[in-house]
C-alpha cells in the first residue's frame, strides 16, 4: 500500500470511529434482533456537518459502487461534509467492528421528484458471506397480502434510542392498500406507497423488502413516519417507479455482479425472519 493510500485509509477509519463513537439516535418500533446474514445488502450511512452534528440513515447496496437511500437523509441537516460521510456494511450491531468502512466520493445523485438518492463509494464494496446486493422489483404487484419486512438501527420509540450494543432490528409489516393509503394521506402521489408505521428516527432511508417467489426484493425506501403504528401510515418511495433511473447509474455492473445480485437476493436455507 502506498503512503497516500495508507493515509487515506487512516483518515477514513478516524472518521468512522468519530461518528460511531457518538450517541447514535438512529430502532424499529417493536422490532426484534436481526439474524446474521439475513439482510446482507443492508448498510448504514453516517453523516456529519460543519457544526459537527451527527446523524445516520439506512441504505441498501445496489452495486459494488452504489448504495441507495432517501434524499431526505442527505438534506436532513444543513451542509453535510462529504469527507465525513462513512458507509458501513456487513454489520449487525453498531458497537462492534463492521465488515467494511467505505467513504463516499461525491455528492449523491438525488432524484428531482422522489425521496431517493444514490451514493457512490470511494472504493468497491467487497461482496462476501456478510455483504451482498439487493434485488429490485420487476413487477409492481405488492399489496396487503405480501410478506414484507423493514429493518434498521433507529429509535425504538419517538425520542428513545436503541440500547447498546444497538443490534439491527427487523419487523414484519403489511403494505396498506392504495385506497386506504389515499384515504389516510390524500396528498400522496402514485410514486409513493403506505405501510404500517413501525419505522422511526434513524431508520429512514432503509428498505421495505418483500418476498417475490424465492427472492427478497426492495419494494420501498423509508421516507417518513411518526414512529406510531396507531397513527398515520408510514410513507415509502415506490422503488418500481424508478428502476430506469437507478439502473442508469449502476449499469456498469458486470454479468458476474448481476448473477451475484440474484443469488444474494434469494432466500437462504434456514432463513428465519
Amino acid at each position: 500500500m502506498t503512503f497516500w493510500a495508507l493515509l487515506s485509509a487512516l483518515v477514513l477509519l478516524h472518521n468512522a470511529g468519530e461518528l460511531l463513537g457518538a450517541q447514535v439516535r438512529s430502532s424499529i418500533v417493536d422490532g426484534k434482533d436481526a439474524e446474521p446474514n439475513n439482510w446482507k445488502w443492508m448498510a448504514y450511512l453516517k453523516f456529519m456537518n460543519e457544526d459537527k452534528e451527527k446523524w445516520g440513515c439506512g441504505a441498501t447496496i445496489v452495486s459494488k459502487y452504489w448504495v441507495m437511500s432517501a434524499a431526505s437523509c442527505w438534506k436532513r441537516k444543513s451542509a453535510p461534509v462529504l469527507r465525513k460521510t462513512v458507509l458501513t456494511v456487513g454489520l449487525i450491531d453498531l458497537q462492534n467492528e463492521a465488515d467494511q468502512f467505505i467513504g463516499i466520493d461525491r455528492n449523491p445523485q438525488i432524484h428531482g421528484v422522489a425521496d431517493l438518492a444514490l451514493f457512490h463509494t470511494t472504493d468497491p464494496i467487497q461482496m462476501n458471506a456478510k455483504v451482498g446486493l439487493i434485488s429490485l422489483p420487476t413487477k409492481d404487484n405488492f399489496g396487503a397480502s405480501s410478506l414484507c419486512w423493514i429493518m434498521g438501527w433507529g429509535d425504538v420509540r419517538k425520542g428513545t434510542p436503541l440500547k447498546k450494543p444497538q443490534k439491527l432490528q427487523q419487523r414484519q409489516i403489511s403494505i396498506i392498500s392504495k385506497k386506504d393509503c389515499k384515504d389516510k394521506r390524500p396528498g400522496l402521489g402514485s410514486n409513493m406507497l403506505c405501510a404500517e408505521d413501525y419505522a422511526c428516527d434513524g431508520d429512514y432511508g432503509g428498505p421495505l423488502v418483500c418476498k417475490a417467489d424465492n427472492t427478497l426484493v426492495q419494494v420501498g425506501i423509508m421516507s417518513s413516519g411518526s414512529c406510531d403504528p396507531n397513527g398515520l401510515p408510514g410513507v415509502y418511495t415506490r422503488v418500481y417507479e424508478y428502476r430506469s433511473w437507478i439502473n442508469a447509474y449502476i449499469n456498469q455492473d458486470t454479468e458476474t455482479e448481476m448473477h451475484q445480485r440474484g443469488s444474494n437476493g434469494s432466500l437462504a436455507a434456514g432463513f428465519t425472519p
